[in-house]
Parts: structure tokens; C-alpha cells; sequence
């Protein structure tokens, strides 16, 4: 089911729930879409972003691990 953006408080015909601005209105029926956004009760579908999955601490490049610590005490020690 698609979300849509409530953009003007109204009362689902369908349900009798009503909707607050601000909401997000689900349902699946295009044709009830396309008149409740001709009236301008709800905005365009929300479409769900993809996320990239995140790298776990110290997987700095993907499956490099992080050496700067054995960098900085070679540096020190070089001294």
C-alpha cells in the first residue's frame, strides 16, 4: 500500500477515521488517490528511500580495518 502526505484535515469516507494534517494516508484504491489529490487533501506518494548499509565501527573502507593507532605509535617511536 501506498503512503501519501496528509496536506488538508478531512474524514475518510471510506473508514470515517479522520486524517490530520501532517499524517500519512495508506491505501492501495488509485482512483481514491487521484481525488483526494485533485481536492487537495494529500500530496504526491512517499516513496521509500534506500538506505546504504552503514560500515560496523572500524570498518572504515568497507573491510579495511582501522590502523591508525599502530601508525601513530610507529610515528612516536620513530621519534
Amino acid at each position: 500500500m501506498a503512503k501519501y502526505p496528509v496536506l488538508k484535515k478531512f474524514r475518510d469516507r471510506a473508514t470515517g477515521g479522520i486524517n490530520e494534517i501532517g499524517d500519512h494516508y495508506t491505501t492501495s484504491d488509485k482512483e481514491r488517490v487521484k481525488k483526494l489529490q485533485a481536492g487537495g487533501w494529500i500530496g504526491k506518494e512517499d516513496k521509500p528511500t534506500s538506505t546504504k548499509p552503514k560500515p560496523e565501527v572500524g570498518d572504515l573502507f568497507g573491510g579495511e580495518e582501522d590502523k591508525s593507532k599502530e601508525v601513530q605509535q610507529e610515528d612516536t617511536a620513530a621519534k
